[in-house]
């Protein structure tokens, strides 16, 4: 495995926010990677980023899989659309349900479902063997996280597959800081799809068939626009990570209580407020 050294740049928040507000461009980039690898802060020593093929991954069954998911277009972010779709399990959104859950893959795709959880504890491996102090801090905080909401014995809570998506720049979200989120790639007859790393100066072809892992919140990344070469052209990815949210999560039966609960508060509210507005009009 190759091994890179870089001194990150020390890009200022202006000059961050700049970047999240236009397309990547060739140059932003120079070091192009294509290759399985390893990249460190030349500065610290600590390595910040591992490209992995994954041993024994069935590419064809997963592709199967893969193609058979509905996906949903949505405005990820102002300029471009996003296709994809989340799984894994899901905490409280105060506006959609108020309550922690398993998302409807597992209901809808319970093959799909089986077979990806299991990629998890694989990737788990990975990033075990290869980033172990930062996957043992990791296990650390998914330990706040009850049993019920983490992927089988791996350090994640929840996972998304984006199809043929380009991206603009961004940092993650929502995650929990200081780990490693971990994104496989499956991809056939596509150019583009590259991650760009500005602070790095590094644009990473990602290898087919393998798992990409670093920390998704604190490097600025982009992904290029992709462009189908065949009319069975693909690229999947399939990004693992942990909320933070789900360190509220109570247990199944709690969460059910509790969402009832909030349901009897919210209609005896509006309730009153419908009494009052009667009383007043007469």
């Amino acid at each position: 495995m190759k091994k890179y050294y870089i001194s990150p740049k020390k890009f200022t928040k202006e000059e961050i926010k700049q970047y999240k507000k236009r397309r990547a461009k060739e140059d932003d980039c120079s070091v192009l990677i294509n290759e399985e690898c390893e990249i460190y802060n030349k500065d610290t020593g600590e390595k910040i980023i591992v490209m992995k093929k994954i041993p024994n991954l069935d590419k064809k069954k997963l592709k199967n899989y893969l193609v058979k998911t509905k996906f949903a277009t949505t405005n990820r972010t102002w300029w471009m659309l996003s296709t994809s779709r989340i799984f894994g399990y899901s905490p409280r959104i105060k506006m959609r349900n108020d309550y922690c859950t398993a998302t409807a893959l597992a209901r809808d795709y319970p093959e799909c479902h089986e077979y990806i959880v299991s990629l998890a504890e694989d990737i788990n491996e990975i990033y075990k063997e290869t980033l172990w102090e930062q996957r043992e801090f990791h296990n650390q905080q998914t330990e706040k996280v009850l049993p019920e909401y983490r992927l089988q014995w791996s350090v994640f809570t929840s996972w998304i597959i984006n199809k043929n998506n380009p991206l603009a720049y961004h940092h993650d979200a929502w995650n929990f800081s200081d780990v490693f989120s971990n994104m496989i790639t499956l991809k056939e007859w596509i150019e583009g799809g590259r991650l760009f790393m500005p602070e790095l100066d590094v644009k990473i072809d990602l290898v087919n068939g393998s798992v990409i892992m670093f920390d998704w919140q604190k490097i600025l990344h982009w992904v290029s626009p992709i462009r189908k070469i065949h009319t069975k052209a693909y690229r999947y990815t399939i990004v693992f990570y942990s909320l933070k949210q789900m360190w509220q999560c109570l247990s199944y039966e709690e969460e059910k209580k509790r969402a009832r609960s909030s349901k009897t508060d919210m209609y005896m509210k509006r309730k009153k407020i419908l009494e009052e507005k009667l009383k007043n009009d007469t």
